[in-house]
């Protein structure tokens, strides 16, 4: 509640912005493969990588970094 309070957000609204915000980076200053960037953000795979970021972007990662990133 304490936390809702200091940043209007639930915790799991904070994390989920977060990872977000560390896949954008990695998929636009890296060329690391999209399973590595899920690896290393510890999903459980790459399907569940790919939703949890479209969900947050409305891209797949491929179609982010294409549009946005690392050529």
């Amino acid at each position: 509640k304490r936390f809702r309070q200091y940043i209007k957000r639930s915790i799991f609204e904070e994390i989920r912005k977060n990872r977000i915000k560390r896949s954008i980076e990695m998929l636009i200053e890296t060329d690391l493969s999209v399973a590595d960037i899920s690896q290393k953000l510890d999903f459980p795979g790459i399907e569940q990588f790919s939703r949890y970021f479209r969900q947050g972007t409305e891209l797949s990662p491929s179609e982010y970094r294409k549009k946005f990133g690392f050529q």
